[in-house]
């Protein structure tokens, strides 16, 4: 099973480059999933995405994060693109904080700043809403990471998603679409010292079935 990871651009100022970077993290996180990780182009032409997915075989796409919506157009259009292809394709796709926003913002969803204190680089509580294939149950607390300086606010999804866990202040962590194909989460599962069961869970769930709760 492929899995394609799209990157951050990323500056290098000794170099005076402009580059596509991937952190580390998520090479050690994906060895607990074992899926063969392809890693996407984002300085590249959007209209190439459907050549680069026949080329690679993709069985699924993750939108990662880093990069306010807005501050790269050039990642925006190559991610949206991403999204389309993987629609037109039938893939499943998972975005990952800043790719959970890009899928709520292309679905006409609605994002928010919040409380930096609370959010950017901070551990809280979810409140899972409901029972999902890879184990988490309506009403369990998870403890997560956070590093985002704007989120979903309870009434920003788009029509055709359902939440599926909350923080505190009800701003959206984690959703799904209707027709389970896709699925957000606010936290970076691969900055966990120790991957968390439940999002080994999530991501082996998506890459077996193509579905989500």
């Amino acid at each position: 099973m492929r899995i394609g990871l799209t990157q951050r651009i990323a500056y290098d100022p000794n170099y005076g480059e402009r580059r596509d970077a991937l952190a580390t993290d998520w090479h050690r996180f994906l060895l607990h999933v074992r899926p063969d990780a392809v890693i996407l182009p984002i300085a590249n032409r959007s209209d190439h995405v459907a050549r680069l997915f026949d080329t690679v075989g993709l069985d699924i796409l993750v939108l990662t994060g880093g990069n306010d919506l807005g501050a790269e157009p050039e990642r925006d259009l190559t991610e949206r693109a991403c999204l389309q292809e993987a629609a037109r394709r039938g893939l499943p796709a998972i975005g990952v904080c800043r790719g959970f926003q890009m899928m709520v913002d292309r679905d006409g969803g609605r994002l928010a700043s919040v409380e930096r204190s609370a959010h950017v680089a901070s551990r809280h509580p979810v409140r899972c809403l409901r029972d999902t294939a890879w184990g988490w149950a309506a009403g369990r607390s998870l403890d997560v990471n956070s590093f985002h300086g704007f989120g979903v606010p309870a009434d920003g999804l788009p029509g055709t998603w359902t939440a599926l866990a909350l923080a505190a202040d009800d701003t959206v962590e984690a959703a799904c679409t209707n027709d389970g194909r896709c699925i957000g989460v606010m936290w970076h599962p691969e900055r966990e010292p120790d991957p968390d069961p439940f999002d080994v869970a999530l991501f082996r769930e998506c890459l077996t079935r193509g579905l989500m709760p």
